[in-house]
């Protein structure tokens, strides 16, 4: 059996669907027609003709040119050398810049090279790699004495830090054509006793518009800025990237950090305990956006990152998850899972920024020597003049604040705060109203105890919140498998039950996706309208239920719906990389060789047989709920590694 996984907050999203007017579907028994809608496919990894494509393999025993899996060069730092190379690829094993012990080597990545990781040392296609499963290991450990682990100061010397590489990787105005896949880089110390290097342990780039793609960063440090990566000026992407386990002391990024005029791209990527500590400063634990930055990050995962000041500190910590003073930053299907800090627990922010679709669960702030405290989930302040930040369809639940807003708390803002809602948080009054949103007056949104205020205080004015209701959002599970709230099992889905379908304020934009990959403004409550709801999930009625079997002549993936009994299948597929050969769906035979997605419609339960898949290759499917009147809505979009 190979891995299902659904896309929960994270997974690659899929279009509404639009049907053609010229090609009308019929709905009788059977197998439906295609249908043929445009999709973003990602490039296919394949070197074009003429292009000069190099091989590294630490364990090749041949001539050593590079010229061929036998023949490649065992140092990865000879290939990057090479005269001419423009595609390099990397076999699993570790690789450090320098044999020697020389701290101040560098892999450098330059203009025109890309650089693909995970091979096994057979492979004839980049699509052919499992980077899970031969990990190519961009060292900065030159010893090989790292001692790391979770709650451990494995930056100091004495955990085999001290003679590590300043930074593994750096980039120097290095163009978009520059290319880093499926690599792990790990043991960067951006650290020197001048305070020359204190910057970017795992990568450094300066001005540069490079990619970095399916790469996992781990256990890197840096004394003031990006741990793992430091990226100033340029316009950089990381994409569908790992950045876990790093920190920094007494600085900013214990994950990544953005500084200068950098307009960065952050997408579907995870960042999972990072830390940023320090007796001065300690701002974003995952991810500091420094005040002439501009980002945006959409489809990203902020899991368990923490900032803290160190006993006898000057200031609170902010933003435990992100620290935010760009203009211009934009969160778009985003989850924010128990985060840590003093203020601003999730996110803190002290310039503009749009929050949208965003999911918000079991972040914490607390009090540090009579400072802050405030703003579990999202925090933000106009320090002289109103900043404005726009909050949409977002979910806050499980929060908990020493002082002000388990939720959110804001101060100085103008922007709208709606279709959100603010459920089970608690701060220093409890879990009334303003505990939920402290600072602003959410609309056509559902807040707990929406009318309460403290006692002895008239009760808030019901005219302050248009739209708003104060009942139970009747999520799916709200503490999860576990019976613990505020880690990622907890489902806060909609049910059918809840009061917040189709309710969200019609006259505001929201994204075209939600937190889990689906469509917005579906018709939940199948009245023939098109309405967002409260929140960050999208409700469905149908859910689809997968099963994918592997074996070595072919790949057999069955599909079947949870849901109403007249419910018929929508099936979208899609791989990255080269087309994937389908042999059947019922009576059709699929071509995938165009960067086209195919949309058969059919009943469910259905069975996909498809050819041998590339390693690596994904399949997206989605259902689609429909009644005897035709109407219908969308269901879990669920990602498939096959």
């Amino acid at each position: 059996m190979c891995r299902t996984e659904s896309t929960g907050g994270h997974g690659h999203a899929l279009p509404a669907v639009a049907l053609p007017a010229t090609r009308e579907p019929s709905y009788g028994a059977g197998v439906l027609r295609l249908l043929r809608l445009a999709l973003v496919v990602p490039t296919l990894l394949l070197a074009a003709p003429g292009q000069q494509r190099v091989f590294v393999d630490a364990r090749a025993l041949g001539s050593g040119d590079g010229s061929s899996w036998a023949n490649a060069h065992t140092d990865l730092q000879a290939a990057l050398a090479r005269p001419g190379a423009l595609e390099i690829w990397v076999a699993e094993g570790t690789y450090h810049p320098s044999a020697g012990g020389d701290r101040n080597a560098t892999f450098t990545l330059r203009s025109g090279i890309a650089v693909y990781g995970g091979f096994s040392g057979v492979e004839t296609e980049v699509w052919q790699r499992n980077a899970r499963a031969h990990p190519t290991v961009l060292s900065g450990d030159l010893n090989g004495d790292d001692v790391t682990g979770s709650g451990l100061y494995w930056y100091s010397g004495a955990a085999g830090f001290g003679e590590n590489s300043y930074r593994v990787i750096t980039a120097e105005q290095a163009d978009a054509s520059t290319v880093l896949d499926g690599c792990v880089v790990e043991g960067g110390y951006a650290y020197d006793t001048t305070g020359g290097v204190t910057a970017g342990g795992g990568l450094f780039a300066r001005d540069s518009a490079l990619t970095v793609r399916g790469c996992t960063f781990r256990h890197n440090f840096a004394y003031w800025y990006g741990g793992a990566v430091a990226l100033f000026g340029g316009q950089p992407t990381l994409a569908a990237c790992t950045v876990v386990e790093n920190m920094v002391s007494d600085g900013r990024g214990g994950g990544v950090a953005l500084s200068g005029t950098v307009a960065a791209t952050l997408r579907d990527d995870q960042f999972r305990a990072n830390t940023a500590r320090g007796y001065v400063d300690g701002s974003g634990g995952a991810l500091y956006i420094d005040f002439d930055a501009g980002c945006g990050v959409s489809g990203c995962r902020f899991v368990g990152n923490e900032s803290r000041i160190f006993a006898g500190g000057r200031s609170p910590a902010t933003g435990g998850a992100v620290f935010n003073g760009g203009t211009g930053t934009a969160f778009a299907r985003c989850a924010f899972v128990g985060n840590l800090s003093n203020y601003g627990g999730g996110i803190f922010s002290y310039r503009g920024m749009a929050v949208s679709d965003c999911l918000f669960d079991g972040n914490r702030v607390a009090n540090y020597n009579g400072l802050a405290g405030s703003g579990a989930g999202l925090a933000a302040v106009g320090l002289v003049t109103p900043i404005g930040i726009s909050v949409r369809g977002c979910t806050f639940v499980h929060g908990v604040a020493t002082d002000d807003g388990g939720g959110m708390f804001v101060s100085n803002i103008t922007g709208p705060v709606t279709g959100c809602v603010f459920w089970n948080n608690r701060d220093v009054d409890g879990s009334i109203g303003r505990s939920q949103c402290r600072g602003a007056n959410p609309r056509y949104s559902c807040v707990q105890n929406l009318l309460v205020g403290p006692p002895n205080e008239d009760p808030p004015d019901p005219r302050n919140y248009p739209g708003s209701i104060a009942l139970d959002p009747v999520f799916v599970d709200a503490d999860g498998p576990d019976n613990l709230a505020g880690n990622e099992d907890d489902d806060l889905r909609l049910t059918a039950a809840s009061p917040c379908i189709d309710v969200a304020e019609a006259a505001v934009a929201v994204g075209p996706l939600d937190v889990g990959g689906m469509p917005r403004r579906l018709d939940g409550d199948l009245d023939g309208t098109l309405r967002a709801d409260m929140g960050a999930h999208e409700f469905g009625l149908a859910a689809l239920r997968t099963t994918v079997a592997r074996s070595l002549s072919q790949v057999d993936v069955d599909l079947d719906v949870l849901g109403a009994a007249s419910t018929l299948g929508f099936l979208c597929i899609g791989v990255p990389g080269p087309g994937l050969p389908i042999l059947t769906l019922g009576e059709l035979a699929i071509d995938l060789q165009q960067p086209l997605l195919v949309v058969p419609l059919g009943p469910l339960p259905a069975h996909l047989a498809l050819g041998v898949a590339p390693s690596g290759a994904r399949l997206q499917a989605q259902p689609l709920g429909l009644t005897t009147s035709l109407r219908g809505t969308f269901g879990n979009a669920i990602t498939l590694d096959l």
